[in-house]
This record gives C-alpha cells, sequence and structure tokens, in this order.
C-alpha cells in the first residue's frame, strides 16, 4: 500500500515541474527584458583644457648661481684652447712686432689692425642693445589677463564659472556631446577661447581624468601651449568673458582639481 502511494506522489511532483518550467522560463524572460529600462546615468562627463604660457625668459640666478657661473667662466677661460679669433689678434701682434724692427713686407701691412676694428665695432654693437626689462608694465600693474607678465613663470589660463551660488576661478571646460572624443571635447573649448585651435596653441593630451561625487561630474584635462603669445590675454575670450593668467603654484587658491 505504500509503494502505490509513493509512486503517485512521485508522478505528481513530476507533472508539477513540468508545468511549471514554461511559466519559470516566461518570468526569467520578462526579468531580463525589463533589465534595459533603467534610468540615465545621474554623471556628466566634461573636457577639461590646461592651457599654459612657457617661461619666455631664463630666471634670475641666485646668488650662488651667480658665483658658480663665475667659477666655471673663470675655468672655461683658463682650459680651453685660443679660437680663430684670438688666434688671430696673435697673428696680429706679431705682425706689429716685425712692423717695429721693420723685418714686415708691405703685403702683410693690409690686414694689421684688422682684428681690432672687428672688436671696436663689436663694442659699439654691444653698447647699443638694450635687453628688455624682465618686469612690464603688466607686472607693475598686477594685470592678470595680460600673457606679457611673469615672463620666466608658467602661466596657465583660468576662467571664473558660476557653481551654485559661488564664483570659482577654474580651468575652461566644456560638456561632453555624444559621438565625439573627449580630445574632441577639449578641441572645442579651446575653440570657444580663440576660432580655430592651430593658430595660436599646441594641444595634446595630457590623460588625466577625475570625479567629482559631491557634483556627479567626471572630467578629462587636455593639455595646450600657447605658440605665439600676444600683447593681453586670452584672444578671444567668447563664451567666457572672465579669465586671467595665473601661476601654476599660486592658482591652487583658485581651482579645484
Amino acid at each position: 500500500m505504500a509503494a502505490p502511494t509513493g509512486r503517485t506522489v512521485l508522478g505528481l511532483a513530476r507533472c508539477w515541474r513540468r508545468f511549471e518550467s514554461p511559466w519559470s522560463l516566461g518570468s526569467r524572460s520578462l526579468t531580463l527584458a525589463a533589465a534595459p529600462s533603467n534610468s540615465a546615468s545621474p554623471w556628466r562627463l566634461l573636457g577639461a583644457l590646461c592651457l599654459q604660457r612657457p617661461p619666455l625668459v631664463s630666471k634670475q640666478l641666485t646668488p650662488m648661481q651667480e658665483e658658480m657661473a663665475a667659477l666655471l667662466q673663470q675655468i672655461e677661460i683658463e682650459r680651453s684652447l685660443y679660437s680663430d679669433h684670438e688666434l688671430r689678434a696673435l697673428d696680429e701682434a706679431e705682425q706689429l712686432a716685425k712692423k717695429k724692427s721693420d723685418l714686415y713686407e708691405e703685403d702683410d701691412e693690409k690686414n694689421i689692425l684688422l682684428v681690432q676694428d672687428l672688436e671696436d665695432m663689436w663694442e659699439q654693437k654691444f653698447l647699443q642693445f638694450k635687453p628688455g626689462a624682465r618686469i612690464t608694465d603688466a607686472d607693475v600693474k598686477n594685470d592678470r589677463s595680460s600673457l606679457h607678465r611673469k615672463l620666466d613663470r608658467n602661466l596657465i589660463l583660468l576662467v571664473k564659472e558660476k557653481l551654485g551660488d559661488q564664483d570659482i576661478w577654474m580651468l575652461p571646460q566644456a560638456e561632453w556631446q555624444p559621438g565625439e572624443t573627449l580630445r574632441q571635447t577639449a578641441e572645442r573649448t579651446l575653440a570657444t577661447l580663440s576660432g580655430p585651435p592651430g593658430k595660436c596653441f599646441s594641444l595634446h593630451s595630457d590623460n588625466k581624468a577625475q570625479r567629482e561625487r559631491l557634483s556627479s561630474q567626471a572630467s578629462y584635462r587636455a593639455r595646450g601651449t600657447v605658440r605665439r603669445p600676444r600683447e593681453s590675454g586670452p584672444p578671444a575670450p567668447g563664451c567666457f568673458p572672465d579669465a586671467m593668467w595665473g601661476l601654476p603654484g599660486s592658482s591652487v587658491r583658485y581651482v579645484t582639481f
């Protein structure tokens, strides 16, 4: 009696599994179909541009550097070989000595004092040369919109943008558009500043990305270099009316990287 009852229960279980399998597959397919309908990502992808002006003059030497440079110059003078001009001056001095002792020929008189004439001409050119000032009018006026300031330092372009209720100085940036690469986003940012990017600037990737969790932003930064500085700050600000050229070290208080 127990055996027939067990067979009956086992048969009912098998029938139930067969009946349940189509419904279970249907529920899984419904779950998979509903998966792609997630909400859009809350992140905004931005492309930023770090545009810098390289130093135009060398830095002023420190007292220790000046002392070391004078020492190396003295060592070079003492240990170096004679240059062609110095050999020519020695030959001229020898001809002058022959002239005093009446041992020179008339043909040699044509070249006498030629080296001294050259040195006098070079001296006149040196006296006429006036080196440019390291401190420009923009430095005196503290005009941060001018490229002609801090000639011995790197300058980076900063723009003022409003985030919430605060005005923050930051790198120029633009929001990524579908279908373009992040480099193209940076080039578009550069175009808003200066028009065609190939005229005054060179652009190369910095390959630095960051994410800000509080503002739900992810940004990519490219670096550019000013090849031909102009008289004043950004050539054509475009949609960035407030811009300045700041020092990388002192710009930390302005920029949030």
